[in-house]
């Protein structure tokens, strides 16, 4: 049985591809610095950029007209029952179908949102934005203890 391959189209970026171009276009200029650094100054960036979307409900202009990066707010549709999440922990504790209602948050679900309304990028609606596990974790742990609310 042959292990499966490599996807063909490989569009996800590393910090070392960036890197890379990075050195390509600063090799000999006084602005190039190690890799160590590098990783750092953008670890340090992407925190700080979090922060303010989390921390004091900002909204983030990404450069070159892509749009607008923003922690969005929208209240529960309950006509439909494939709209909400399935609490499967109390469904099978009580043998029958319950839903996550969001109590804490008055009926209200919160996700990162990219606004490619205005977005200058073709085919833009064959891309998306995945906040890490760790940046998810953190607008759950705001949320749960009302530590700040967010703009519809």
């Amino acid at each position: 049985m042959n292990p499966r391959s490599k996807n063909k189209i490989c569009a996800d970026y590393t910090i070392d591809d960036i890197y890379k171009y990075y050195k390509d276009i600063h090799g000999n200029d006084d602005f190039m610095v190690d890799k160590k650094t590098f990783k750092k100054v953008l670890y340090s960036f992407n925190k700080k950029v979090f922060d303010a979307i989390l921390n004091d409900s900002e909204e983030l202009k990404l450069p070159n007209r892509m749009g607008f990066l923003r922690i969005k707010k929208t209240k529960m549709n309950f006509k439909d029952e494939r709209a909400c999440s399935i609490d499967y922990n109390l469904t099978k504790q009580y043998g029958k179908t319950i839903y996550h209602l969001n109590d804490h948050t008055n009926n209200y679900r919160y996700r990162f949102y990219w606004k490619k309304s205005m977005c200058n990028a073709k085919n833009k609606s064959a891309y998306s934005f995945e906040a890490t596990r760790t940046n998810k974790r953190r607008l759950a742990h705001i949320l749960k203890n009302n530590i700040t609310d967010y703009y519809l």
